[in-house]
């Protein structure tokens, strides 16, 4: 009887080792082959490499196979010649400048070398009765890559796994045949087994019981090394690239999604044979996504069915069913995920163990990811905090920051601070390192953030703030900011922002949610009142749509200012197309976990309820407490922070200027980025200058 041990092929490789060491650290019993012996086994494995088992051994050898079989009852199969060959089928001429390394070896021989190796291999696990998970290294070359990059011509886009594989040379067809090999013997195991018994019309034979096998095959992208991450994205070549090219996956991503897929219980399965698209939701190049179809697929102006509903930069290739199945959330450069961001300089707080929430729940593993841009002065005493808003994080607001900038940084140090739940800093969805990390159950207010913001300046010395700017939910934080610690805020520029949330735009929120938690996607098991299940796309796409009306004017619709600005340099072509681009694209890859606990937490924005506030404490009274130089700039056309409700809390604060912004862009007048807002932004830039001077005139 085989003990519970997991096979690693390959295991000396890069991505082989990974694996290794991610079982062997989740406790599982782990045998480890390759066809040569590692020299450092702790440099490769880990610290716990004495735990690993290893036996070298060639693929290709039957009877090792049968011995390393016996051993074990699961494999991840990862050892292959790992790349198509730099000689093509004929009569396909060479790549003059492959875009990836290529194979030395000849087509035909890596065939013959990945196949057999696989096959001695699956046909050994099979044999035995206690066998039950396979994970095949397969490659999303297997859907087509080819030498000739016009040669792959795809029925409809994104791919996804219904899209029959059709593979253009000899790597991709070693890992269809590969797959194949394991549907064959699957099928073979459906034979009606006989145990000492008859068999119909012959003598008595003995075959082995039908066992639980079951095969996962993960068709992963090219997988960016993690010290290339920064180098994303990429120019696209002049010549021409196989659109399978486009797609990339992070090789932390792609152990991930071994280490998930050997997990993964049989029943969750929708059969004995899977198999999993792993790739980022992007693609890895400058050019927008209908740009790279345009120029490849359609100069003729024909349509491929579905590539219209690819937005920005979306990739090409579908990862849905790895998301909902397998429980993976993808890597992408441009949604600047913590270790992208880490890689950018951006540092990290972590709560002290003394750190309670508003609600009194412990959270001393809390995280602040944050990044300065300037120096400090010798007196610490010219900090401006730029806390973040809803679903941005810190890269998205740099545009504001710079020599010469709305916040200048030959005169100030800047500090931008992300805002819990942002996919940043703790969120339901963020990972550090490898493990998941527990966002609170009940939720994090304004003031939480507020609170431990201050905590993470003590730590750098920073006891006096030059000036609180913030756009929207950051704007609240500003408030807060001011109102909590009013003897370390100076100035403050709220931009679109108020002290609460009214009951407008509470109801507002209440929307959101609701969309969201409609969709089946979304089930409640008491993690923030849900667990996600798949990528919630229809409940994205309604919060989208339901953000189209309120993010700006009806006067914005009524004038069609949308045709004066576009996305991923593409002109907005109808109203249709500025809400399906601008605001689904903007949303349909958003974490719903993360989209929910920021609307928890701008819920919980009344700053009368902030922590150290007196119970029954009045607006005016609350407001009262600030003695910072205060400018409210609300836009003439918000829909939820209303001018007219901003300008009663101007009345409230001692020494405040009320400057709106007379603007059809509605809320997004505050966050003026887009192509078509340029003079919002320098009416901005000058209403800041104020806040921030230290001549600043106040009414």
């Amino acid at each position: 009887m085989a003990s519970e041990a997991v096979l690693v092929t390959g295991a000396s490789g890069r991505l082989g080792s990974q694996i290794v060491t991610r079982l062997v650290e989740g406790g599982l019993s782990v045998v480890a082959t390759d066809r040569v012996s590692p020299a450092d086994k702790d440099k490769l494995w880990g610290p716990r490499a004495h735990e690993v088992t290893f036996v070298q051994a060639d693929l290709c050898d039957a009877a090792a196979m049968k011995h390393l079989a016996a051993k074990v009852t699961s494999v991840v199969h990862v050892g292959a010649i790992p790349g198509p060959s730099e000689h093509p089928p004929p009569p396909v001429d060479p790549v003059t400048n492959p875009p990836i390394g290529l194979e030395k070896v000849t087509g035909v021989e890596l065939l013959r070398q990945n196949l057999l190796g696989t096959c001695m291999l699956f046909e050994a696990i099979a044999a035995l009765p206690a066998s039950k998970r396979v994970v095949f290294s397969s490659s999303l070359f297997a859907m087509g890559w080819s030498h000739e990059p016009a040669a792959f011509m795809p029925d409809f886009l994104p791919l996804d796994e219904t899209h029959v594989p059709e593979p253009l040379e000899h790597y991709g067809l070693s890992k269809c045949f590969c797959e194949d090999f394991a549907e064959m013997l699957l099928r073979a195991a459906r034979t009606p087994s006989v145990e000492d018994g008859e068999a119909e019309n012959g003598p008595p034979c003995k075959r082995p019981k039908q066992n639980n096998l079951s095969f996962v095959s993960l068709r992963f992208s090219n997988i960016i090394k993690a010290e290339k991450w920064t180098e994303l994205p990429l120019k696209l070549p002049q010549h021409a690239v196989t659109p399978l090219m486009w797609a990339y996956c992070h090789e932390h991503d792609v152990v991930e999604a071994h280490v998930k897929a050997l997990l993964l219980p049989s029943s969750e399965l929708s059969s004995k044979c899977e198999t999993f698209l792993v790739v980022a939701p992007d693609t890895r190049y400058d050019v927008p996504t209908v740009e790279l179809i345009k120029h490849h697929f359609n100069k003729t102006g024909c349509m491929l069915p579905g590539q219209s509903n690819l937005f920005g930069f979306a990739s090409i290739v579908s990862n849905r069913k790895a998301e909902r199945l397998l429980g993976l959330t993808f890597r992408s450069f441009r949604s600047s995920g913590l270790e992208h961001a880490l890689a950018d300089e951006a540092r990290i707080f972590e709560a002290p163990a003394s750190f309670r929430l508003r609600t009194g729940e412990a959270a001393s593993g809390l995280r602040l990811v944050y990044k300065m841009y300037g120096q400090l002065n010798a007196e610490k005493s010219n900090c401006i905090l730029h806390p973040t808003s809803f679903d941005a994080t810190h890269p998205e607001l740099e545009f504001n920051i710079g020599p010469g900038q709305t916040l200048d940084t030959r005169k100030f140090c800047v500090i931008i601070i992300n805002l819990l739940g942002n996919g940043l800093s703790t969120s339901p969805s963020s990972r550090l390192g490898k493990d998941h990390e527990q966002f609170p159950q009940g939720g994090t207010t304004m003031c939480d953030n507020v609170r431990l913001q201050a905590l993470l300046l003590d730590s750098l010395g920073v006891t006096s703030l030059a000036l609180v700017y913030g756009y929207s939910m950051g704007a609240m934080q500003a408030l807060h900011w001011a109102a909590m610690f009013p003897n370390r805020v100076k100035r403050v520029a709220a931009v679109c922002g108020s002290a609460q949330p009214s009951d407008f735009n509470i109801t507002f929120l209440d929307s959101l949610e609701a969309a969201l938690l409609a969709d089946s996607d979304c089930k409640d098991d008491g993690r923030l009142g849900m667990r996600l299940h798949g990528s919630c796309q229809r409940g994205l796409k309604a919060f989208a749509r339901i953000y189209a009306g309120w993010g700006v004017s009806r006067e914005f619709y009524k004038q069609e200012i949308w045709r004066k600005t576009s996305r991923d340099g593409q002109p907005f072509t109808s109203r249709e197309d500025f809400v399906r681009r601008s605001y689904e694209g903007g949303f349909i890859n958003a974490s719903p976990l993360n989209l929910l606990a920021q609307i928890r937490t701008w819920r919980c924005g009344n700053i009368c309820e902030a922590y150290g506030m007196p119970s029954g404490i009045s607006l005016k009274d609350a407001l009262g407490r600030i003695t910072a130089r205060v400018v409210l700039m609300p836009c003439s056309t918000d829909a939820y922070f209303s001018a007219a409700d901003i300008e009663l809390e101007a009345q409230m604060i001692s020494k405040c200027r009320f400057m709106p912004i007379n603007s059809v862009w509605g809320h997004r007048a505050g966050d003026p980025h887009r192509p078509g807002q340029e003079a919002g932004a320098v009416r901005i830039a000058r209403l800041n200058l104020r806040a921030s001077s230290c001549r600043h005139a106040v009414v």
